[in-house]
């Protein structure tokens, strides 16, 4: 820069302590934004600003070099001027009259000065993400800078799913982001090593929260930081001091709640509304830090005290529960249920990624000592076991576990014949006939990473990820697109893999193209959102459970232990609730692999719901293909691949939620705050039911459990109907659903299938289970179609519950026998395909001024005389040629839902005084000259293939009623 004078006497002071700063080390970074000072008068910490704004950008997005953008605003000095009044006019707490508006316009005007394409660019998005700036500490005068975002308002400029809200923190050692889809979000802050682009990684992260997170109340959120200096050269004070340091400028951007009210301090000015909800979790190199953020969370007097970071001493610690791999192992267990194993009691051959001492790898390797763990990848070796004993392996992978050591550590007398500890780097390795006849590998040498490749693709009954890195992809994605350099050259294509199955208790093991392409070939595998689920879903219940208890301390009913001896006397009750999640989700999505076989066109009405209504979600996001190429994700047998329902699942949910959120339909009937309770343990929630009804996320944790609720049991096709149905019909077909599912009480039913699973036999439950949901969404759909909206009430429906059980049990249904001696589940059945028919008593009942129970009764000997029940199945199974075979077949059920009522309320007006029921409706039918015996011989004589044709003819005798 060619010196002017009069400017370094003008700005000599800042000159003069920027260069004795500099000298002192105060300044770490030296960079050409210092020559900001001498043209613009910038002091030191505005400068530090301006490197926050473009540090910020540089992660934002990939086209534009960090270097050249500190040219760019150098060069345009005027306009930095500009950038740092408006800031400072928007955020400065003792400015008075604000006109940021007016300096806009002037930028704007500026930007005529600038002479070359790209040089614009940086600074119009510089000016974006300035204008999307909703808070900062800049005015509390810390060492570290933080700003929060509204991502909406730039985000046209960014590439795939972006969060909502961000923030960004910047120190001279240390950068940070932390991402939010939503207001009530929580997710892991992780120790990044990823300098040049740590917010893509934490982006991908916070995506597969997104997901996992469909089953807790929060959405999904990820934080992630990086420290300029080398790991190992970070003490573990150090470290401490840093991670403070990004914890504590992060809350300086969210309110706090003190007496009901939102509070925050008087030097932070605000654009966005009221947020006080900031929840966060350990992650990969904060795996300790819980209690550390805890501390914090409490010095400075936040409301959620120590609910603030889960997992701490007085949490739901997961290591120590093993809670992650046990979700994950559950999961994968639905495999083995399919082919007949079971995945604890029989010898499972296993290829791991990760080490004895991690504690996803570590807790799903000890879980059963019928493992037959052959080998394992970790970061930096490789473990090779080519025939274990699993009972001595067991033992020694424990006793690695409890050390926490690594597989260098493994006693080698316990290795079988041919095996042994390498490592990664290692050149040049001597195989053994043991090792190369397991793995199939032809050289006597090899190296470290050719080995790990060999071991990733051996024949096994399962992979089990619990390690950190991406493994998988497929065939033809290129290494470059996937980021995680580490384990480019172990990295296996898909298509390569033998293994029966995938656990995935690590995230982002697979690309998704990689879980596709091995789904393909016929390998059982979901996605890392459903397996590794259950961490984040006991840290939310740690959380609800503490937000409740902390609460009570306050009001003085319990003290600081009682509430601490409270929450570890739920343990228990709160993992078995986690696991069951880890049960229902993987049985789902086998459920409607089998429903896509036949109802193809009802999953991909399901995407286009979810493509209009999610902005998060788009089919290239998820590499779900357009409908003229879906059979690229279908296998043999026509059925969708699993990781593509899976992710249908997921946001199913969230779709649901969210629906549910944006509407006051949770207001209108109290019957829902039932879902409240039952998200608590039963002993908790009835002790503390009024305390449990003020809960800051009532209306959230409602909503969650009915969206998993229903999507659990009836699967993602349930939101198939949105568009054709309109936003209030869909809501009351959610309420009509949950009625229904109590009506029938289902759920009793059903979990008395899942008890019974083994005795049963799995793909006999899968057809019970369809068979249930099948039932239900008859009656939903006739509810909706025949009962005015406030009829489709809780109170009014299941007010003539125990009258609909003693009308069915007077009709001597014939026994259906699932099981020897389960009454329950027996007589359920017998009665399924009567129960679905029930909103036709309704329909009469409302018509008729006359008892339920009567009419339910003969309404139901009207069905079980003319064989209504037969003749509905038989339509049902009638294979359809043509469009107009479809409609036809529609409306036969329809034309027998509408003579079975008009049949009942004829045989109501006809019913003489002092006959019983069944006598009125056999006089009935003598006193229209019609033939029942005959009737129900030419029924019977259409079995076992009728036509339509057919049925037609026989159904409109039933006119002659």
């Amino acid at each position: 820069i060619e010196a002017d004078e009069s400017k370094i006497l003008k700005h000599k002071e800042n000159i003069s302590v920027l260069i004795e700063d500099s000298l002192e080390k105060r300044v770490i970074e030296r960079c050409k934004l210092f020559a900001l000072t001498y043209k613009e008068n910038f002091t030191i910490r505005e400068i530090l600003l301006m490197r926050a704004f473009l540090s910020y950008i540089d992660q934002l997005v990939e086209i534009f070099n960090k270097n050249k953008m500190i040219e760019t605003v150098v060069k345009y000095s005027h306009i930095s001027r500009l950038f740092l009044d408006y800031f400072f006019n928007k955020f400065d707490p003792l400015i008075k009259k604000r006109d940021f508006d007016l300096i806009e316009e002037k930028i704007k005007d500026s930007f005529k000065d600038v002479l070359h394409v790209n040089e614009d660019r940086v600074l119009k998005l510089f000016l974006e993400v300035l204008k999307n700036v909703v808070r900062t500490n800049y005015f509390l005068n810390k060492e570290a800078i933080s700003l929060k975002f509204n991502v909406e308002g730039f985000k046209r400029h960014l590439k795939g799913i972006q969060p909502s809200i961000e923030a960004f923190v910047y120190h001279q050692e240390l950068q940070g982001v932390h991402l939010r889809m939503g207001k009530i979000s929580r997710g892991g802050i992780r120790f990044s090593d990823r300098f040049e682009d740590f917010r893509v990684e934490v982006k991908s992260l916070m995506i597969t929260q997104e997901g996992k997170n469909s089953i807790i109340i929060p959405r999904g959120a990820k934080g992630g930081f990086v420290i300029f200096k080398e790991r190992e050269k970070i003490d573990k004070e150090e470290f401490k001091n840093f991670y403070t340091l990004f914890i504590d400028a992060l809350l300086d951007l969210v309110d706090n709640k003190k007496s009901g009210k939102f509070v925050r301090d008087k030097k932070i000015v605000v654009y966005d509304d009221n947020d006080a909800y900031f929840v966060i979790a350990a992650d990969r190199g904060t795996s300790n830090m819980s209690d550390e953020a805890n501390l914090i969370s409490l010095k400075r007097g936040y409301w959620l005290k120590d609910a603030f970071a889960s997992g701490g001493s007085y949490g739901y610690h997961h290591k120590r529960l093993g809670i992650t791999a046990k979700g994950a192992l559950k999961s994968a267990e639905r495999f083995f249920k399919e082919i007949g194993k079971d995945l604890y009691e029989d010898e499972i051959s296993v290829v791991g990624i990760g080490s004895m001492k991690g504690d996803v790898f570590g807790n799903g390797m000890i879980a059963s000592d019928k493992f037959k763990l052959i080998g394992a990848v970790s970061h930096s070796e490789v473990f090779i076991d080519p025939d274990p004993n699993p009972l001595i392996s067991y033992k020694e992978r424990l006793r690695l576990f409890n050390e926490k050591k690594g597989w260098s550590f493994y006693d080698k007398k316990k290795i079988s014949k041919g095996g042994g500890v390498f490592k990664r780097d290692e050149k040049d390795i001597k195989l053994s006939f043991e090792i190369k006849n397991l793995l199939g590998i032809k050289q006597d040498i090899v190296n470290g990473e050719e080995l790990a490749k060999a071991l990733l693709r051996a024949k096994v009954d399962m992979i089990y990820n619990g390690g950190v890195g991406t493994y998988f992809k497929a065939f033809d994605e290129e290494n470059i697109s996937i980021g995680d350099k580490i384990n480019e050259f172990v990295r296996v294509d898909a298509r390569d893999i033998r293994a029966f199955c995938v656990c995935e208790g690590g995230n982002l093991g697979f690309t998704q193209r990689g879980r596709i392409e091995y789904a393909k070939k016929g390998g059982r595998i979901n996605l890392d959102s459903i397996d590794n689920c259950a961490g984040v879903n006991i840290s939310d219940h740690e959380v609800n459970l503490k937000i409740l208890l902390n609460s009570l301390v306050e009001k003085g009913v319990l003290n600081w232990e009682e509430r601490n001896k409270q929450l570890a006397l739920l343990t228990d009750q709160i993992v078995n609730s986690v696991l069951w999640t880890n049960y229902f989700q993987p049985l789902a999505i086998s459920l409607d692999e089998i429903r896509s076989i036949n109802s193809l066109d009802d999953f991909q009405k399901s995407i286009y719901v979810l493509e209009n209504n999610l902005s998060f979600f788009r089919r290239v996001y998820f590499k779900i293909p357009q409908n003229s190429d879906f059979e690229e994700v279908l296998d043999k047998n026509g059925s969708i691949l699993r990781p593509v329902l899976a992710t249908l699942l997921l946001y199913s949910k969230i779709f649901l939620k969210n629906i549910l959120l944006e509407s006051d339909f949770l207001d209108k009937e109290a019957a829902f705050e039932k879902f409240l309770f039952k998200y608590f343990p039963k002993s908790f929630a009835s002790v503390y039911e009024d305390e449990i009804k003020e809960h800051y996320l009532r209306k959230e944790i409602i909503a969650t459990m009915i969206a998993n609720e229903i999507i659990n049991f009836f699967g993602s096709s349930f939101i198939s109907d949105f568009e054709k149905l309109g936003k209030e019909k869909f809501l009351l077909k959610i309420k009509a659903y949950l009625i229904t599912n109590d009506l029938f009480k289902a759920n009793d039913i059903r979990y008395e299938l899942y008890r019974k699973e083994k005795e049963i036999g799995t793909q006999n439950i899968y057809f019970l289970l369809l068979k249930i949901e099948d039932a239900i969404l008859y009656n939903v759909q006739w509810m909706l179609k025949g009962l005015y909206e406030k009829d489709i009430c809780y109170s009014y429906i299941l007010e003539h519950q125990k009258s609909m059980e003693s009308f069915l049990s007077m009709l001597n249904l014939p026994k259906v026998e699932i099981l020897k001696g389960e009454e329950k589940i027996n007589e359920f059945f017998s009665k399924l395909d009567y129960l679905k028919l029930i909103t036709g008593v309704l329909i009469v009942y409302k018509s008729e001024i006359l008892d339920f129970k009567e009419i339910g009764y003969i309404y139901y000997l009207i069905i079980k005389e003319l064989l209504i029940v037969d003749l509905m199945r038989m339509i049902e199974l009638v294979p359809i040629k043509s469009d107009s075979e479809e409609v036809l077949k529609k409306q036969l059920s329809t034309l027998i839902e509408v003579l079975v009522i008009d049949i009942t309320k004829a045989v109501l007006r006809f019913k003489r005084k002092g006959e019983s029921e069944e006598e009125s409706v056999l006089s009935f039918f003598k006193e229209k000259e019609f033939d029942l015996k005959r009737f129900k011989e030419d029924v019977s004589s259409l079995k076992p293939k009728p036509t339509l044709t057919e049925l037609s003819i026989l159904i409109n005798r039933l006119l002659l009623l």
